[in-house]
């Protein structure tokens, strides 16, 4: 047996499917190895703003404490980001993770710390469901 629950999060629905049991959340979730957010904004936003997303997920963003979040061009949305820490990794450039979830969600930095690695964990809630994002 199937049925659809809907929940209405602001000006989006987001459909969960039960089924034995089982929920299924549909999340329109974009990913991209950018290497180097800073030359690629435009194009991004353009990408990003003319879908609906849910979730973004960046790697290789390679920003640092000198670009705002503002500056990202991610409005509507809530920004999670580990840049590169030049004191732990040695290399002059590259790195950084970034996770961006659409503010209709509730959403938390989980606190998880792996040794020597760029990572960051999210939990956001969806209808009644939480779900935890990983980006490293």
């Amino acid at each position: 047996m199937s049925s659809i629950n809907t929940a209405n999060n602001g000006n989006k629905q987001t459909k969960t499917r039960m089924q034995k049991g089982i929920k299924k959340i549909n999340l329109l979730i974009y990913y991209q190895n950018v290497g180097g957010m800073k030359t690629k904004l435009q194009e991004l936003g353009q990408a990003i703003n003319t879908s609906d997303y849910d979730i973004i997920m960046l790697s290789e963003t390679w920003l640092n404490e000198d670009i705002s979040d503002a500056e990202l061009g991610l409005s509507g949305f809530n920004i999670y980001r580990v840049d590169r820490d030049f004191n732990i990794s040695q290399k002059k450039r590259g790195g950084g993770i970034l996770i961006a979830v659409n503010r209709v969600f509730q959403s938390k930095r989980l606190n998880v710390q792996l040794l020597n690695v760029e990572q960051v964990f999210v939990e956001i809630k969806v209808n009644d469901v939480f779900i935890v994002l990983a980006c490293s």
